[in-house]
């Protein structure tokens, strides 16, 4: 499964499903950081990553998130971390 989630994340970014894995791989930093735009502050978007990743846990699944087709987070079943999420100071 292949689509660009342009309605959802903006131009360029393109979603994919690995197994369990939902990939979202952005074309550069800064449309990852447009998607966190609606939750302004470290607190919201600490709590929204928190929610998210209790929610893909419980279900088995897991989110990774690209820039350019490298890593960059990943929250859900298998882990929680990676380079994004600590310059947001979330992990």
């Amino acid at each position: 499964m292949n689509l660009t989630a342009e309605a959802l994340a903006g131009p360029g970014v393109v979603v994919s499903g690995e197994g369990q894995r939902i990939v979202l791989d952005f074309p550069n930093l800064q449309a990852a950081f447009e998607m966190l735009r609606p939750w302004s502050g470290q607190a919201k978007r600490a709590e929204m990553a928190n929610r998210l990743h209790e929610a893909l846990k419980s279900v088995g699944l897991s989110l990774e998130v690209k820039i350019q087709g490298r890593p960059m987070a990943e929250l859900g079943s298998e882990s929680r971390g990676g380079i994004l999420l600590k310059l947001l100071g979330l992990d």
